[in-house]
């Protein structure tokens, strides 16, 4: 056995580093550290203002640790006194929040069928995460941790192009279902729930006939290959209220690089009466009335 030990505490400094040659284009203003004990309990949090690292105090052991930035503003942390469950997703938010930039009144707007019990969360921030196991820090050891973050976000845009009427709109917005609702950090997977992100949709081109919109997202598709519904709300000028889905479960699936792009062509906005009250005149809010709603099919 041992000899009791009374003239020291056993703990030791050692050195963080962020090795960032998985993802060199990162630029984290501050980084998070959690520390688990040896069976994944127990986390102690050390928290960088740089995306370097530095020193940390601690107690000699064998830890598991997991890394991620922490300058973000939509992350929720869940299940977090464990390794192996600590997850992070994103605030739950209305189905048309891709419309508050634009000064619109939340209202109820028809969900995809069959996709109503899934979670409506917001836009992911671009997240780097790592995760290790069996870290040993001794007394006699060099003590240096390296770890080594890596993009842990899916980049998705959308472009709609050779829209007509879009002048005659109030607002417009997107939303996709069937993503993911989370990443497991120490698992390195994602969670097992589906989400609908809802997107800001952005009226651009010299002609004024297109639609832009992009968000991150934690990926899609967690268990199986699932559907994915593109939903298109557009609000007119008039008060009329009109809902487009479209099928995008192949654009999104079938993908040869890091960005998921969707390209849709034309998009059936009905053209308004300029007699009619409500068009032309500025500021109009519309009420909540009924959503016209169609299925159509797009060509990609």
């Amino acid at each position: 056995h041992k000899e009791l030990c009374y003239d020291h505490s056993h703990t030791i400094y050692a050195n963080i580093e962020f090795d960032w040659t998985k993802s060199p284009e990162a630029d984290p203003k501050t980084m998070s550290l959690y520390l688990f004990d040896e069976d994944g309990t127990n986390p102690e949090r050390y928290e960088f203002v740089n995306r370097e690292g530095g020193r940390i105090r601690l107690m000699t052991g064998t830890y598991q640790a997991i890394c991620l930035n922490s300058d973000t503003e939509v992350i929720c942390h869940e299940n977090t006194d464990n390794f192996s469950t600590y997850t992070i997703t994103t605030d739950e938010v209305d189905i048309l929040s891709g419309m508050s930039t634009q000064g619109i009144m939340k209202a109820s707007a028809p969900r995809v069928k069959g996709t109503e019990d899934q979670k409506v969360i917001s836009p992911l921030e671009k997240i780097w995460c790592h995760q290790m196991t069996n870290i040993e820090f001794t007394e006699d050891g060099a003590n240096t941790l390296t770890l080594t973050p890596e993009k842990s976000y899916a980049h998705v845009k959308l472009e709609i192009l050779n829209v007509e009427n879009l002048l005659h709109t109030t607002a417009v917005s997107g939303a996709i279902t069937g993503l993911a609702d989370g990443y497991i950090i120490g698992l390195d997977k994602l969670s097992e729930g589906l989400a609908t992100i809802p997107f800001e949709l952005k009226v651009t081109g010299e002609k004024k006939d297109r639609l832009e919109g992009e968000f991150y997202t934690f990926g899609h598709c967690p268990n199986a290959m699932n559907k994915h519904i593109l939903t298109i709300y557009v609000i007119m000028r008039d008060g009329s209220k009109w809902v487009y889905t479209v099928d995008v479960t192949d654009q999104m699936h079938n993908i040869s690089s890091e960005i998921i792009t969707i390209v849709i062509d034309q998009l059936p906005i009905p053209e308004l009466d300029p007699d009619e009250p409500g068009e032309g005149g500025g500021g109009f809010m519309p009420t909540v009335d009924d959503w016209n709603t169609i299925n159509i099919g797009i060509n990609m």
